[in-house]
């Protein structure tokens, strides 16, 4: 603000303009129609200058370090504008200083303004971003959370599906075992040569049925409505079915184990011939093939009757279990005779759960290590899981999988029974316990396991990249449903004993087969109530999902 120079101070009330002694000043209120037009006031050296008829002092050549004074304006508040005075050419005329053209203050003002809103557009920008961003977070956080709701559901059906299938699979083997041993020695006792015929001939029989009522149950299902009564039944018994062909081979391949001897020799080579039969069956018939097939909503006939071998993994991991616990048998008859409790037998099955539940986490975490093709072949896997509900394997890997696992989960059910027969109530098995004592583990036992195969399922969820995480709870899991099952099974074995224990042959068996017909409105009643509740949790969190994939769009 040399020479010829003044400051004017924009202000909401108008323009203030102050020479450069600070002793001259003058103000002009503009109205909103003036300032479209206005143009700033020119002040030449040494003279007074008349704006609008307000007088104001001469203005002069001033100090270099002029700072603005007006009273209750902010620094951010004043727009300085230095303009050069107008010279008078040889003419008379005034003329612009050449150096640059002169802006009026009404442009100064206008750009002002656009710079303004150009940094209020920046920051709305930055907070638009900024909110989108937590909006897409929280989005991401209600898809999982909805997903995790969707997987927690499916693990309770599958889990309570187990469980009364294998409670459904001991009635019908246990009733059809009845009827074939009044049918072979009426009152007497079976010796263990007739018990291998009497439940051969009841696999047989469950192994014709099954894939046939498989494969009708389906079709008629097809065309039913899939909440209904009828329709959830029908797909229940479809589901079931492996689970009883593989229970009923389990009786049989018990039955085998105890004709062929107590030896540990007699145990590894059934065991062993039992597994090679069916690897090589399983690998003539291309199982898994008709696996996947059916898996992805086929019904073929002759394909369920090519998927028996794979429903024979529980009899393959009773045989195995058998050879391992052999050593651990032997160890627990070695009880002092001084030692009156079943501490003792307790102790040395713990030491033995620990151990080889752990071996076994370790080798199926090895045999089921990711590989180039292993994620195709989980998925595919997993698709024939959900879909069958069973414990059916294919190929030696799988079968060596399913295998370990069940060794795996008759270690939990021994040293949970060995705890609570044995160390609690004082007895030697569950079968010298009283229905009573085995209805309230039953009760404990499911409680117990499946609100922690709930939380399991939770942290399998969050901890999904882990593979070896992953690995370790399906183990666990497949141990509680057995558990489960096994003690609803026991309990039922303790109460029909007691019921029939004064009956004759004829009427043991009328006992037996009122239970089952008695057990078969049950399940189909409570599978249709787990059912409904489960179609309806699964349709609102479906409508969940669909909103959050709208709004993402």
């Amino acid at each position: 603000f040399l020479n010829n120079s003044v400051i004017v101070l924009d202000q909401p009330d108008g323009w203030h303009a102050m020479g450069a002694d600070q002793s001259s000043a003058c103000s002009i209120a503009i109205s909103d129609e003036q300032e479209k037009v206005a143009a700033p006031p020119v002040l030449p050296r040494e003279e007074t200058v008349e704006i609008t008829g307000v007088a104001s002092s001469p203005v002069g050549d001033g100090a270099a370090a002029l700072q603005p004074a007006a009273q209750g304006i902010r620094e951010a508040d004043v727009k300085f504008s230095f303009l050069e005075a107008e010279a008078e050419g040889p003419d008379g005329v005034k003329t612009e200083s050449p150096s640059r053209s002169r802006p009026t203050l009404a442009d100064d003002r206008i750009a002002l303004l656009m710079k303004l809103q150009e940094a209020s557009n920046q920051d709305l920008l930055e907070r638009l971003s900024s909110m989108q961003q937590s909006v897409e977070i929280t989005q991401q956080q209600l898809h999982e959370n909805v997903q995790m709701e969707l997987a927690h559901q499916g693990q309770i059906l599958a889990f309570f599906n187990k469980v009364l299938a294998v409670l459904l699979g001991e009635v019908l083997s246990s009733t059809g075992y009845e009827l074939i041993t009044v049918l072979f020695v009426g009152n007497g006792t079976m010796s263990n040569w007739q018990a291998l015929q009497a439940r051969s001939v009841y696999a047989v029989f469950i192994t014709l049925y099954m894939p046939v009522a498989g494969y009708v149950f389906s079709k008629i299902h097809s065309r039913m409505p899939r909440d209904s009564l009828t329709g959830i039944f029908l797909e229940s018994q479809t589901n079931i079915c492996p689970v009883l062909l593989a229970w009923g081979w389990k009786d049989w391949a018990a039955a085998l184990d105890t004709w062929a001897g107590a030896e540990a020799w007699d145990e590894i080579v059934v065991a062993a011939s039992f597994t090679l039969l069916v690897v090589a069956v399983q690998s003539f018939g291309r199982v898994q093939k008709h696996q996947a097939e059916i898996a992805a909503g086929g019904n073929h006939l002759f394909g369920r009757f090519l998927l028996i071998p794979a429903s024979f993994g529980l009899a393959c991991g009773y045989l195995w279990n058998e050879v391992a616990t052999f050593g651990v048998s032997k160890i627990q008859a070695l009880k002092p005779s001084w030692l009156g409790t079943y501490s003792f037998e307790f102790v040395i099955q713990a030491g033995y759960t620990i151990f080889i539940c752990a071996t076994i986490t370790r080798l199926t975490i090895f045999l089921k290590r990711p590989t180039k093709d292993s994620h195709s072949e989980a998925r595919a896997m997993k698709v024939i899981k959900s879909a069958l509900h069973d414990w059916s394997a294919s190929g030696l890997r799988a079968l060596m999988c399913i295998i370990l696992s069940f060794i795996y989960a008759w270690a939990v059910l021994d040293a949970s029974e060995d705890w609570v027969f044995g160390v609690m109530f004082q007895c030697s098995s569950y079968s010298s316990c009283s229905y009573q004592s085995n209805f309230a583990y039953a009760v404990g036992v499911t409680l117990v396991f499946s609100g922690a195969a709930v939380i399991l399922n939770k942290a399998e969820h969050l901890m999904a990249a882990n593979h070896d995480f992953t690995q370790a709870v399906e183990l666990l899991e497949n141990a509680m449903i057995l558990t489960v099952g096994w003690a609803w099974m026991n309990f039922y074995s303790t109460f029909m004993s007691s019921a029939s224990a004064a009956a004759t042959s004829e009427s043991k068996v009328a006992i037996y087969f009122i239970s089952a017909f008695t057990l078969f409105p049950f399940h189909t009643l409570l599978h249709f109530i787990i059912q409904r509740v489960h179609n309806k949790l699964v349709q609102k969190a479906k409508i969940a999902l669909t909103s959050l994939e709208k709004s993402k769009l």
